[in-house]
């Protein structure tokens, strides 16, 4: 396809919302108002891209921060299942103490380990 029959292409035409071009026929005073017309346009093209640029930044961060949370979730439910496991292994765990009093002693040393 040559440059002559994309440049008049009805789809590139309408891609560009060019209906109706002004030929060398038209004035100069109606070709400069064509020109500006299509840099406004432009230039509100480019300040919609660019919120959407912002919006789709502000959503991948919520996403990480999400991703994050999960993963929080996900450690603190695996250490909670290895306490529970280690005090069912535990032989030493004196029966006086409730399970609560022991579960806090585990807790404090894991916080100390971090």
């Amino acid at each position: 396809m040559l440059h002559k029959d994309v440049r008049s292409s009805e789809p590139v035409r309408h891609f560009l919302s060019v209906v109706d071009l002004p030929s060398p026929f038209y004035s100069m005073e109606e070709s400069r108002a064509f020109c500006e017309t299509l840099e406004q346009k432009n230039h509100r093209l480019l300040r919609e891209l660019l919120d959407k640029e912002r919006e789709v930044d502000s959503l991948k961060k919520a996403l990480e921060d999400k991703e994050n949370y999960i993963n929080l979730l996900w450690k603190k439910g695996r250490a909670l299942k290895d306490l529970d496991l280690e005090f069912q292994q535990d032989q030493h765990a004196p029966k006086e103490r409730d399970r609560c009093e022991w579960i806090e002693g585990w807790q404090e040393k894991i916080t100390s380990k971090r």
